[in-house]
């Protein structure tokens, strides 16, 4: 009979059983990660979809006070009211992108831009939809 490692550590072959070990280990660590990412990855897609109460603040606050954030100091107090509503959202798009926003608006107008920008691309992509005038 068979006494897989016990057999092993009893008949002086201990580097075999460390090396069983060290396998099964790696093994481990290889799969469980990109099990989490593949889940991690599906409910990521699923938050961005969608647009929550703090996203639509988020999102329409910036479109809202975008064309008279004209000064750094204009810039910077948008960004806190985009920041402080898109840090409290669910969808992790719109969080990365109000901190991007936050981070951008005492540099340059080029990056100002392009960080507010993609935030917008990002709320449209989520469903955002803008103000209506209804």
């Amino acid at each position: 009979m068979d006494g897989g490692a016990f057999d092993l550590v009893r008949h002086g072959q201990i580097g075999l059983v460390i090396e069983k070990l060290l396998s099964a280990a790696a093994v481990a660590l290889l799969c469980v990660p990109l099990a989490g990412c593949r889940e991690g990855g599906q409910q990521r897609a699923a938050t961005a979809a969608a647009v929550d109460y703090e996203a639509r603040q988020a999102c329409g606050t910036l479109w809202a006070g975008y064309g008279r954030a004209t000064t750094v100091p204009k810039r910077l107090a948008l960004a806190d009211r985009v920041t402080r509503w898109s840090a409290r959202s669910g969808n992790p798009a719109v969080v990365t992108g109000g901190a991007a926003v936050g981070s951008s608006a005492n540099h340059s107008n080029r990056s100002w831009r392009t960080a507010a920008n993609e935030l917008m691309k990002t709320c449209k992509r989520a469903g955002w939809r803008g103000y209506s005038t209804r």
